[in-house]
């Protein structure tokens, strides 16, 4: 909607602009078919508005001003992106872990500032346990019935390697193969997406961790040859 701020600031002027001049600017910001539905509804409420003309002339000052500084932030986060992609592609470590799905720039960045400097001195299950992946149980005397995450737990490397799992389930067919076994894995369970999502992450950690402490490469080809013959030793030793 920064368009339309832009264009006509507290809607100004919008219930005098031509539908077609609203639908032009709706596209921009990625309506598609919508676009006119929504043209239509803009332009039935700004006809609608009722206030004076000091008011309203008030209202598009502050609006304007808000948008230019909107403008700014956004520039200076596209600027901040760029170096953080900068930074990660010229880390060796980082280089790595971009091949692998769900891990962006900004993921990749977090996980190398925050967990490589502990995989570099624990082993991979103390390095779980510090990211979050493998929960355990902490009950006080005074409320038995509650569990909350151990302490120490570096919540940064929690989201970062939660969001990345949530990502690879829509653009991997392994980690999604694997999610799913774990949702069937988890029936009966009160959030049976999250702990999927949580088992989905440790075992994605178990890779991180060794793209971290070794010369290994992420190889797509690898991980999905090695899934269809962990499959297949499946279904002989159920027959």
């Amino acid at each position: 909607m920064m368009y339309l701020l832009e264009r006509w600031p507290g809607f100004e002027g919008l219930e005098k602009a031509q539908l077609r001049s609203i639908e032009k600017i709706l596209h921009r910001c990625r309506y598609g078919g919508k676009a006119t539905k929504v043209a239509k509804l803009l332009k039935d409420m700004a006809l609608r508005i009722s206030i004076t003309g000091e008011e309203r002339s008030a209202i598009s000052f502050e609006m304007s001003f808000l948008a230019q500084q909107i403008t700014v932030c956004n520039a200076s986060l596209k600027k901040l992106y760029g170096e953080i992609t900068k930074r990660v592609e010229a880390h060796p470590v980082g280089v790595k872990l971009l091949q692998m799905h769900g891990i962006g720039p900004v993921i990749a960045g977090t996980l190398v500032s925050e967990l490589l400097p502990v995989a570099r001195t624990a082993t991979e299950a103390q390095s779980a346990t510090y990211s979050g992946v493998t929960p355990i149980g902490r009950k006080s005397g005074k409320a038995l019935d509650t569990a909350h995450l151990a302490r120490g737990v570096n919540k940064r490397i929690l989201h970062a390697l939660y969001t990345a799992s949530v990502v690879a389930i829509n653009n991997s067919a392994v980690d999604r193969a694997y999610y799913q076994k774990k949702i069937r894995d988890y029936v009966g369970h009160p959030k049976p997406h999250v702990a999927a999502l949580i088992a989905l992450s440790r075992q994605r950690h178990r890779v991180v961790y060794k793209l971290m402490t070794t010369d290994a490469r992420y190889d797509k080809e690898v991980l999905i040859a090695s899934h269809l013959e962990r499959i297949e030793k499946q279904r002989e030793a159920a027959a």
